[in-house]
């Protein structure tokens, strides 16, 4: 017993130097290609305990809160409940709004599978045009839609899978875009009973897809071809939008739970974001779990920008969750702070949940 309490130990420091190895090692993000991508709503961040783990959490992360960062986790938050719903709200930069909500249904043998939607909202924007730069004094609001299915099957006690198929929308008064997007996970659990318990690793590709681009009225206009040529007519011209490619990555994390009382865990976690449109992203965060009663989070992300000087809007994200039980059901909240360095404030996310 003693003997596995130090190797419990022992992992507890490897993960954490894991942690260092990572802030040191260099993985190649593609510079040329930083701000070409589209549909960044993609990689907006959903739900309060993943949000306030700085996204670390590919290893961790179960129920409907997993689907944003590791579709495999999904099937994890399902093993004592039949039906989960999550909804979250998030108080982003600028005004701007993040709304999600979903809910997953455990179909016996078959796994879980789950639904979701998250909407955009940006407020009213004043119309502007050539002829009235200052605003036309209507108004319009973009719509910004990710509509998705996902399904996890845990398929032994250690090994969990799972997929999502995202249907991406997006609106700017005529003009419109869509598109359509595919995540896939795996987590592996380190056999219980063993020195290496507690241990958990995770994979996931995500918004995997073809181009998107934009089409519609906005891009058409009437105007004379030749200006020199007094008697020519105005004639329709259509404007092609240029493609764009969907914000992928490829994702790896690692968590390890250390039990330090009999209802305290502590879980240090790190990750790694390679991107296909700039820079790597690196993670750490850890989670205290008292009781599964009171959760307190913290993390931070950073990206490799040693070759130039970047300034980059996230910083250390904060969080706290409540899990209260009544009777066969579960009423979860969670909190999140995302600290941003080039707005005043910060990203506050609530989330509310449901098992039963």
């Amino acid at each position: 017993m003693e003997q596995t309490m130090k190797n419990k130990k022992y992992i507890l420091i490897l993960t954490i130097l894991l942690s260092v190895v990572f802030t040191t090692e260099i993985f190649a993000g593609n510079r040329a290609k930083r701000g070409t991508s589209g549909a960044q709503e993609l990689l907006l961040s959903v739900g309060g305990r993943g949000t306030a783990l700085s996204g670390a959490s590919i290893s961790l992360s179960t129920g409907l809160d997993a689907i944003h960062w590791n579709p495999a986790g999904l099937a994890g938050g399902f093993t004592n409940s039949n039906v989960e719903a999550l909804f979250s709200s998030t108080d982003y930069i600028e005004d701007v709004g993040i709304n999600y909500a979903g809910v997953g249904i455990n179909v016996t043998d078959f796994g879980v599978v789950a639904f979701s939607l998250k909407s955009l909202s940006f407020g009213d924007i004043p119309v502007t045009t050539e002829s009235f730069p200052d605003g036309t004094g209507d108004t319009y609001s973009p719509s910004f839609i990710t509509l998705s299915a996902s399904y996890s099957k845990q398929l032994t006690d250690r090994i969990a899978v799972g997929f999502t198929t995202k249907f991406i929308s997006e609106n700017i008064q005529r003009t419109s875009a869509v598109g359509f997007a595919v995540d896939a996970g795996v987590i592996y659990k380190v056999a219980s009973g063993t020195a290496f318990d507690g241990l958990r690793f995770g994979v996931v590709l995500k918004n995997i897809g073809p181009n998107m681009q934009f089409e519609g009225a906005d891009l058409e206009e009437m105007k004379i071809p030749n200006n020199s040529d007094p008697s020519a007519q105005q004639m329709p011209f259509r404007y092609v939008s240029q493609a764009f490619e969907l914000p992928s990555t490829f994702e790896m994390g690692l968590s390890y739970d250390y039990l330090v009382q009999d209802e305290i865990t502590i879980s240090p976690m790190v990750a790694f974001q390679s991107v296909n449109f700039g820079d790597d992203q690196f993670k750490i965060a850890g989670e205290i779990n008292y009781a599964n009663f009171i959760y307190a989070r913290g993390g931070f992300s950073f990206q490799d920008n040693s070759t130039d000087e970047v300034i980059y809007v996230e910083g250390p994200t904060f969080g706290f969750g409540l899990n209260y039980s009544l009777g066969s059901s579960v009423l979860g909240f969670d909190y999140s702070l995302s600290k941003v360095s080039v707005f005043d404030g910060g990203n506050h996310t609530i989330a509310l949940k449901v098992t039963f």
